[in-house]
């Protein structure tokens, strides 16, 4: 992804809008993430589930609050000190536009978006909070037929737990094959939105994108860098493994795009399957350090 990646800068960069002839290969990459982030998403938080006893999910569960709290309240002061530091809107003056204000959901709404009314709906939608919750109740009901007193259920739960550890092993094998082609979309993507944007609007935009990347350094740099000496894990180790996913989630501008990408990564890093597949898609809706970022 690295070559695809330098590859679409430079050539977007030289050729310009004519790079827009390969716009849709860069499509076709996110079509593709988005058909099996879903199904991977659900099958992994199933499996996670059924693959973990219910002391050590809890105890994964509060190590994972903590780390969560941790980083994004790291984020949030590094984004309000980078802001008070360079101060990126000084001295710019926008139009005056009417901007209707959203309005900001209510506990009650949020709670019904996590609870979905339709089971097909939940998973058209994309909505990763539902996805969660279907997860999450069907993984726990398949553990308590799994381990119950009567063979009927347990034969039942066994069978269900080998049909999505199979479908699992599907969805992940479309995932390499998807890997093969993501360097062509890759490239496209980046040349197609050089091209067409200009390297002079990057400049004008470097201000604020330039602030927030140097938080994003930072942040790295400084905390999630911490965590990795904490564990005794080779950073340069894994920064290698997991290049793709920044690569992807960057060009792409989708968390659940590249959430398949960044599971398969943090596998390969060495991480355990069942701590990956339980926080990573629980960390897509929870612990949004850029969103902290930026608000900070």
């Amino acid at each position: 992804m690295t070559i695809g990646f330098s590859l679409g800068i430079v050539l977007g960069v030289l050729f310009g809008p004519q790079m827009d002839i390969v716009k849709p290969l860069g499509t076709i990459l996110i079509n593709l993430l988005n058909l099996v982030a879903v199904p991977v998403i659900f099958l992994t938080v199933v499996l996670a589930i059924n693959q973990m006893n219910p002391k050590h999910l809890g105890r994964l569960g509060g190590k994972l609050l903590i780390y969560y709290g941790l980083t994004t309240a790291a984020a949030v002061l590094i984004g309000v000190a980078l802001g008070l530091w360079i101060n990126p809107g000084e001295g710019l003056k926008l139009p005056d536009a009417q901007v209707e204000k959203p309005e900001t959901p209510g506990f009650s709404d949020v709670l019904l978006n996590i609870v979905p009314n339709n089971l097909f709906q939940a998973f058209t939608s994309g909505e990763l909070m539902g996805i969660l919750f279907l997860a999450v109740i069907i993984g726990l009901t398949i553990v308590k037929m799994r381990y119950s007193d009567k063979d009927e259920l347990r034969t039942s739960g066994e069978r269900l737990h080998r049909l999505f550890s199979a479908g699992n092993d599907l969805f992940f094998l479309l995932l390499q094959g998807i890997l093969q082609y993501a360097p062509i979309g890759i490239f496209a993507i980046g040349a197609s939105s050089f091209g067409n944007q200009g390297w002079q609007t990057f400049q004008s935009l470097f201000a604020f994108t330039g602030v927030f990347y140097l938080g994003v350094l930072l942040l790295w740099a400084l905390i999630y860098t911490s965590f990795l000496k904490y564990a005794n894990v080779s950073i340069k180790h894994f920064f290698t493994k997991t290049k793709d996913a920044y690569f992807t989630a960057f060009f792409t501008s989708s968390s659940i795009a590249s959430l398949p990408v960044a599971i398969d990564a943090a596998k390969k890093a060495g991480i355990s399957e069942r701590t990956v597949n339980f926080s990573l898609p629980i960390g897509a809706v929870f612990n949004s350090d850029g969103g902290a970022l930026r608000m900070g």
